[in-house]
């Protein structure tokens, strides 16, 4: 018996000649776009999400640093600028108490004197001294706008609710 060619078998079926093109679960390929569709919409919902996030977040820090003063202060009586605060020089710069005094004045306190340190044992470093739970804010705002760290409040009586005491420029 002579072979003949491919499909002279003697069986015709659909084997013996397939389609032309791919069938059943052979698909063309997909677009780019199509494929990567799924990752940028992730994309740009978690980039809103980050930009809403950094929106409130920035909006909450600028309010803290427009009311930071007040947010740093314990709670109690608010900064009363016109209390008298009274600045000694205690050092041998000529000057000093006043120049401290107009840098409160500067500040917005009203009722400022500079006087010389009296012919008492003077602290060992500048401090603020004050009378009465009630001034403790004013005494800390008066530290901070003069550059001291020390606040301390007394017992005794002082010759006014706040003094600042230089014993260094």
């Amino acid at each position: 018996m002579a072979s003949s060619s491919k499909g002279d078998s003697g069986f015709n079926d659909e084997f013996e000649t397939p389609p032309a093109g791919p069938v059943g679960a052979h698909r063309g390929m997909k677009s780019k776009w199509s494929r990567f569709l799924p990752y940028f919409i992730a994309l740009c919902v978690a980039l809103a999400f980050g930009c809403g996030a950094w929106a409130v977040w920035s909006e909450v820090a600028i309010r803290n640093s427009q009311h930071g003063a007040e947010a740093l202060q314990p709670m109690g009586s608010p900064v009363d600028k016109g209390t008298v605060v009274i600045v000694y020089n205690a050092t041998q710069v000529s000057g000093l108490a006043g120049q401290n005094r107009n840098t409160l004045k500067n500040q917005g306190f009203s009722n400022v004197l500079a006087q010389d340190w009296p012919n008492e044992q003077a602290p060992t470093s500048n401090v603020v001294w004050y009378n009465g739970a009630n001034n403790e804010n004013t005494a800390n705002q008066v530290a901070s706008d003069l550059g001291i760290s020390q606040v301390v409040e007394q017992s005794y009586t002082l010759n006014a609710p706040i003094e600042v005491i230089f014993v260094t420029p």
